[in-house]
Protein backbone atom coordinates (compact mmCIF):
# COMPACT_ATOMS: atom_id res chain seq x y z
CA UNK A 1 0.00 0.00 0.00
CA UNK A 2 1.35 3.39 -0.94
CA UNK A 3 1.58 5.82 1.97
CA UNK A 4 3.33 8.67 0.21
CA UNK A 5 5.35 9.65 -2.80
CA UNK A 6 8.92 8.45 -3.06
CA UNK A 7 11.38 11.29 -2.53
CA UNK A 8 13.75 9.90 -5.16
CA UNK A 9 11.68 7.98 -7.72
CA UNK A 10 14.61 7.20 -10.03
CA UNK A 11 18.36 6.88 -10.39
CA UNK A 12 20.60 5.53 -13.13
CA UNK A 13 18.88 2.51 -14.74
CA UNK A 14 16.20 2.32 -11.99
CA UNK A 15 12.77 3.96 -11.88
CA UNK A 16 9.84 3.39 -9.52
CA UNK A 17 6.32 3.09 -10.90
CA UNK A 18 2.90 2.55 -9.41
CA UNK A 19 2.70 1.99 -5.65
CA UNK A 20 6.50 1.86 -5.42
CA UNK A 21 6.62 5.52 -6.46
CA UNK A 22 3.30 7.25 -6.07
CA UNK A 23 -0.30 6.57 -6.91
CA UNK A 24 -3.45 8.62 -7.29
CA UNK A 25 -5.01 9.52 -3.95
CA UNK A 26 -8.02 7.23 -3.30
CA UNK A 27 -8.05 6.22 -6.95
CA UNK A 28 -6.98 3.38 -9.19
CA UNK A 29 -3.39 2.27 -8.65
CA UNK A 30 -3.38 0.60 -12.06
CA UNK A 31 -4.08 3.88 -13.82
CA UNK A 32 -1.17 5.60 -12.09
CA UNK A 33 1.10 2.63 -12.71
CA UNK A 34 0.16 2.73 -16.39
CA UNK A 35 0.87 6.48 -16.69
CA UNK A 36 4.22 6.24 -14.93
CA UNK A 37 5.19 2.98 -16.63
CA UNK A 38 4.48 4.51 -20.02
CA UNK A 39 6.55 7.61 -19.17
CA UNK A 40 9.41 5.45 -17.86
CA UNK A 41 9.36 3.18 -20.92
CA UNK A 42 9.21 6.13 -23.29
CA UNK A 43 12.15 7.76 -21.53
CA UNK A 44 14.22 4.56 -21.54
CA UNK A 45 13.50 3.79 -25.20
CA UNK A 46 13.82 7.25 -26.71
CA UNK A 47 16.15 9.14 -24.35
CA UNK A 48 18.16 6.78 -22.19
CA UNK A 49 18.24 5.27 -18.73
CA UNK A 50 20.35 7.74 -16.79
CA UNK A 51 19.01 9.73 -13.85
CA UNK A 52 19.24 12.90 -15.95
CA UNK A 53 17.06 11.33 -18.67
CA UNK A 54 14.45 10.28 -16.12
CA UNK A 55 14.62 13.74 -14.53
CA UNK A 56 13.86 15.38 -17.86
CA UNK A 57 11.19 13.07 -19.26
CA UNK A 58 9.79 10.86 -16.49
CA UNK A 59 9.77 13.25 -13.54
CA UNK A 60 7.23 15.73 -15.04
CA UNK A 61 4.65 12.91 -15.23
CA UNK A 62 5.52 11.74 -11.73
CA UNK A 63 5.41 15.29 -10.35
CA UNK A 64 2.04 16.02 -11.98
CA UNK A 65 0.61 13.05 -10.09
CA UNK A 66 1.97 14.40 -6.81
CA UNK A 67 0.54 17.87 -7.50
CA UNK A 68 -2.82 16.34 -8.42
CA UNK A 69 -2.81 14.47 -5.10
CA UNK A 70 -2.34 17.76 -3.25
CA UNK A 71 -5.49 19.10 -4.88
CA UNK A 72 -7.19 15.84 -3.89
CA UNK A 73 -6.04 16.13 -0.28
CA UNK A 74 -7.54 19.62 -0.09
CA UNK A 75 -10.84 18.53 -1.69
CA UNK A 76 -11.17 15.51 0.60
CA UNK A 77 -10.38 17.69 3.64
CA UNK A 78 -13.26 20.00 2.69
CA UNK A 79 -15.50 16.99 2.05
CA UNK A 80 -14.62 15.61 5.50
CA UNK A 81 -15.56 18.93 7.13
CA UNK A 82 -18.95 18.76 5.40
CA UNK A 83 -19.39 15.11 6.34
CA UNK A 84 -18.68 15.74 10.02
CA UNK A 85 -21.15 18.63 10.34
CA UNK A 86 -24.86 17.75 10.18
CA UNK A 87 -25.95 21.18 8.90
CA UNK A 88 -23.33 21.21 6.15
CA UNK A 89 -24.12 17.62 5.16
CA UNK A 90 -27.85 18.24 5.02
CA UNK A 91 -27.41 21.46 3.02
CA UNK A 92 -25.06 19.76 0.57
CA UNK A 93 -27.49 16.87 0.07
CA UNK A 94 -30.32 19.33 -0.55
CA UNK A 95 -28.26 21.08 -3.22
CA UNK A 96 -27.49 17.75 -4.88
CA UNK A 97 -31.20 16.78 -4.83
CA UNK A 98 -32.13 20.10 -6.46
CA UNK A 99 -29.41 19.71 -9.08
CA UNK A 100 -30.69 16.25 -9.98
CA UNK A 101 -34.09 17.75 -10.81
CA UNK A 102 -32.59 20.28 -13.25
CA UNK A 103 -30.57 20.09 -16.46
CA UNK A 104 -27.26 18.26 -16.34
CA UNK A 105 -25.35 21.44 -17.24
CA UNK A 106 -26.26 22.89 -13.84
CA UNK A 107 -25.18 19.89 -11.76
CA UNK A 108 -21.99 21.42 -10.43
CA UNK A 109 -21.84 19.91 -6.94
CA UNK A 110 -23.14 16.58 -8.22
CA UNK A 111 -20.40 16.55 -10.83
CA UNK A 112 -17.72 17.42 -8.29
CA UNK A 113 -18.78 14.66 -5.91
CA UNK A 114 -19.17 12.10 -8.69
CA UNK A 115 -15.73 12.81 -10.13
CA UNK A 116 -14.05 12.82 -6.73
CA UNK A 117 -15.42 9.47 -5.69
CA UNK A 118 -15.25 7.63 -9.01
CA UNK A 119 -11.86 8.78 -10.24
CA UNK A 120 -13.28 9.94 -13.57
CA UNK A 121 -11.41 13.24 -13.42
CA UNK A 122 -8.12 14.53 -12.09
CA UNK A 123 -8.41 16.47 -8.83
CA UNK A 124 -6.68 19.41 -10.47
CA UNK A 125 -9.58 19.62 -12.95
CA UNK A 126 -12.21 19.26 -10.23
CA UNK A 127 -10.77 22.04 -8.07
CA UNK A 128 -11.83 25.03 -10.25
CA UNK A 129 -15.39 23.69 -10.33
CA UNK A 130 -15.36 23.72 -6.53
CA UNK A 131 -14.91 27.50 -6.69
CA UNK A 132 -18.11 28.07 -8.69
CA UNK A 133 -19.98 31.03 -7.17
CA UNK A 134 -23.45 29.72 -8.15
CA UNK A 135 -22.83 26.47 -6.34
CA UNK A 136 -21.70 28.32 -3.21
CA UNK A 137 -24.78 30.53 -3.40
CA UNK A 138 -26.96 27.42 -3.57
CA UNK A 139 -25.09 25.92 -0.61
CA UNK A 140 -25.49 29.08 1.47
CA UNK A 141 -29.22 29.19 0.70
CA UNK A 142 -29.65 25.57 1.74
CA UNK A 143 -27.53 26.00 4.87
CA UNK A 144 -29.68 28.92 5.96
CA UNK A 145 -32.86 26.90 5.33
CA UNK A 146 -31.48 23.99 7.34
CA UNK A 147 -30.59 26.36 10.18
CA UNK A 148 -34.08 27.86 10.19
CA UNK A 149 -35.65 24.42 9.60
CA UNK A 150 -37.56 25.48 6.52
CA UNK A 151 -38.42 22.78 4.02
CA UNK A 152 -37.21 23.05 0.41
Amino acid sequence: MNVGASLKPFTDRVVTCGNAGSTRLFKDGLGAAYLMGKAAAKTALFQGVSASHFQEDYYPVYHSLIIDNRYGQFLFTVTDVYRKNRILTEGMLRVVRREQQGPSAHRILSSILWNMFTGNERYKNIFPKALDIRMHGNLLREFSQVLTRRSP
